[in-house]
């Protein structure tokens, strides 16, 4: 579904008919847009990868999910050893800058970062312990672009019509000072919006015992 086609969509559910909404449409969407922010679920996900001491972000990182190291080490005598294939190690723990910038760079395995702004100006991750033959492998949730050409199309609109179609439409009876059509809609968005966050949970943590709690926890707010 692009950006014409949702338009449509959310038109036909309310059964309006009047130029002044339609103007007010884009900004409709893009308020329901904005509520998905928090949305945690795979199809968001990039994966990216860099080396000690500082990963350069890319400028669409929504949130840092999870971040791990990797070394080609030997097995047996457990140091760096480029004939070995690469190992992957637990995931690094996030914490802040204070707390990092005050540590000695002592060696070993990576085990903490911090996501901060360099001089230059800079989106970086900062590893801790900063040295070493390691490997650097970030998951991040992107940020989504606003839609604004008709043929415009994002993971929303691909994956998550609905949701964005429930969301617009309870968005536009509340412009429309209709509340108790926004209620009910309202009350559509906010149960697929759950049954998405549960379906994305599930996929990344069946079967197993989560290591970094419930990323997809959020409070959605009616805007």
């Amino acid at each position: 579904m692009d950006n014409a086609e949702l338009r449509a969509a959310v038109i036909s559910y309310m059964q309006i008919a009047d130029s002044s909404f339609d103007a007010a449409l884009p900004l409709m969407i893009n308020r329901t847009q904005a509520r998905l922010r928090s949305l945690r679920v795979p199809e968001k996900e990039v994966r990216i990868h860099g080396s000690v001491p500082q990963v350069v972000l890319p400028t669409d990182v929504e949130e840092i999910k999870e971040v791990w190291s990797q070394s080609p080490r030997n097995p047996d005598t457990d140091v760096y050893d480029a004939d070995y294939p690469e190992s992957i190690y637990p995931h690094l723990i996030a914490t802040s800058w204070q707390r990092l910038s005050g540590r000695s760079d002592s060696g070993g395995y990576p085990s903490l970062y911090t996501r901060r702004k360099t001089e230059a100006g800079a989106d970086v991750l900062q590893i801790w312990p900063g040295s070493g033959n390691f490997n650097i492998e970030v998951t991040y949730y992107q940020n989504q672009p606003e839609l604004v050409n008709v043929t415009d199309t994002y993971v929303y609109t691909t994956y998550f019509s609905d949701l964005m179609i429930f969301g617009t439409v309870a968005v536009g009876y509340r412009w429309l000072r209709s509340e108790d059509q926004m209620g009910i809609w309202e009350a559509s968005f906010q149960n697929l919006y759950q049954e998405i966050e549960d379906a994305g949970f599930n996929r990344d943590y069946r079967g197993s015992t989560p290591i970094t709690g419930n990323p997809y926890a959020a409070n959605i707010n009616v805007y």
